[in-house]
């Protein structure tokens, strides 16, 4: 327990009090509370796309998404990037949602040696992760190692480490008395966020959009595993797409005021050493709306797109492929 309290009393002051205006990613690591009304959802905008797991891809797919967390429903949310690709390309969309958080690569080795692929498939990643998910893959792995990775993901995503009581401890620790939360805060030139005062001139990105700083990207692995990838694709008649999730530092970094935090070149980097693979820079599309001001490109309080920012990429992703398979006819 927290010296002096009884052991109950944290767990009913986080339901009470801080579960209720937890709304984001960021805003549950650095008990900042934001309104509610900031992260509503569009109720009325109706699910387009089918979640399904490595056993349910059915044979009638068009597209299937292999995401991170931007192409996940979330808290009831539809208003993924999938949804509105789903939309604009009115074509039978499947996103798999399973293990989002692990190997990108190896969930679609997995895919590509039990079934037929469909004919388009992306692959997602956010951008912090691009070391993991892409350069350090072993394409040539066994399908034994494989299958063993692949069931490995399940048993530990459903391991507890904690129990409420020890979150809720830990959690009013981060409220009250400010422990270190893994967010940090830097200020904006300009009020690029929807809420009152000086919370719209504030960033709020999490640590990891700041691992650039210690990473040493293997261009030349990135490299090898996007064209072994892109052969097992082709080799199905699939046309495969790689859609980098921009981390919100990245797009942001030109609005920083008195930024102590050096610029993130890890994405125009790969975009420009690795012309001739699909590779779709959501930066692109992100940085143009911020640049004209546009406000909620990403939720102040998450990491992720807002329906804004989401909508805008889902369009990008739905043309990008048009453009490229009618190159190909």
């Amino acid at each position: 327990m927290v010296a002096g309290i009884p052991v109950y009393i944290p767990l009913i002051i986080y339901l009470f009090y801080i579960k209720p205006y937890i709304s984001g990613d960021l805003d549950a690591l650095s008990m900042i509370p934001f309104p509610k009304e900031y992260v509503k959802q569009d109720l009325n905008f109706k699910k387009k796309f089918i979640d399904c797991n490595y056993n349910e891809i059915p044979s009638d797919s068009c597209i299937l998404v292999i995401g991170d967390s931007f192409s996940q429903s979330w808290d009831g949310t539809t208003t993924t990037y999938v949804n509105y690709l789903a939309e604009k390309s009115n074509l039978p969309i499947y996103n798999l949602v399973s293990d989002w958080g692990e190997n990108s690569i190896y969930r679609f080795l997995h895919i590509a040696r039990k079934e037929k692929l469909p004919p388009i498939v992306i692959i997602e990643s956010v951008e912090r992760e691009i070391k993991q998910r892409f350069e350090g893959t072993n394409v040539n792995i066994s399908n034994a190692q494989l299958d063993s990775i692949v069931d490995s993901w399940g048993s530990s995503n459903e391991k507890i480490n904690d129990s409420n009581i020890k979150k809720s401890q830990e959690l009013i620790r981060k409220r009250f008395f400010k422990h270190d939360s893994g967010v940090k805060t830097l200020s904006l030139k300009y009020p690029l966020f929807s809420l009152d005062k000086e919370k719209s001139y504030q960033l709020f990105i999490y640590n990891g959009d700041l691992d650039f700083v210690f990473d040493t990207i293997n261009y030349t692995k990135i490299i090898s595993t996007l064209k072994e990838a892109s052969t097992i694709a082709k080799e199905q008649k699939c046309e495969i797409f790689f859609l980098i999730a921009a981390d919100k530092y990245d797009v942001y970094y030109p609005y920083i005021k008195n930024n102590p935090y050096p610029i993130n070149n890890t994405l125009d980097s790969i975009i420009y050493k690795t012309n001739g693979f699909n590779i779709i820079n959501s930066k692109d599309t992100l940085s143009i709306m911020i640049e004209e001001g546009v406000k909620d490109v990403y939720w102040c309080n998450n990491t992720h797109w807002s329906p804004i920012g989401s909508k805008a990429v889902g369009e990008f992703v739905s043309q990008r492929i048009k453009t490229r398979l009618i190159s190909q006819e």
